[in-house]
């Protein structure tokens, strides 16, 4: 199946919309950020990010919904659903190694808005004082997903723990 993208500039006088960690940003610094990146419609299907593939761009999803899915043994595990709001691709920019999972658009079309890791990096360089809330943004979202999945691997070992007290002896 083909897909195809449509390219676009956000007005700079509107900026990206205060959703999800960016809501956490001034609109000031919303506003520069668009002016960097641009937004992508995508259509169910397309993929932003493919497991073991570099990916050199970070993306924030304005509409639509994705799935982060990775390939381990021979199964497909799904890792989080990702909805407006929610940045991908923040890991290359900060650990810049293949990509650890696939993303691909579930409900949509989906509106992301995209910047390549060099411009980020530009940007965060050229603006120390809108560079630091930037990554503090980025840095809260791995965090956050540090925490899910710590508390989903104790709820599987809790489950596994009280198999084995089930067991008659």
């Amino acid at each position: 199946m083909t897909t195809t993208a449509t390219n676009q500039q956000i007005p700079p006088h509107e900026g990206l919309p205060p959703i999800g960690l960016l809501a956490e940003l001034p609109t000031d610094t919303l506003k520069a950020l668009s002016a960097i990146g641009s937004v992508n419609n995508a259509p169910i299907g397309k993929k932003l990010a493919t497991q073991g593939v570099d990916h050199e761009v970070v993306s924030i999803v304005l509409s639509g919904r994705l799935r982060v899915s990775c390939h381990a043994h021979g199964d497909q595990l799904e890792l989080a659903i990702l909805e407006p709001g929610d940045i991908v691709g923040e890991m290359s920019l900060l650990d810049p190694k293949p990509s650890s999972a696939d993303v691909e658009v579930i409900h949509g079309p989906a509106r992301i808005w995209s910047v390549r890791n060099r411009d980020l990096t530009a940007f965060l360089e050229s603006d120390p004082v809108r560079g630091y809330a930037v990554l503090k943004v980025l840095a809260k979202g791995l965090c956050q997903r540090l925490r899910a999945s710590s508390e989903h691997r104790l709820r599987q070992a809790d489950l596994l723990r009280s198999h084995f007290l089930d067991i008659d002896y």
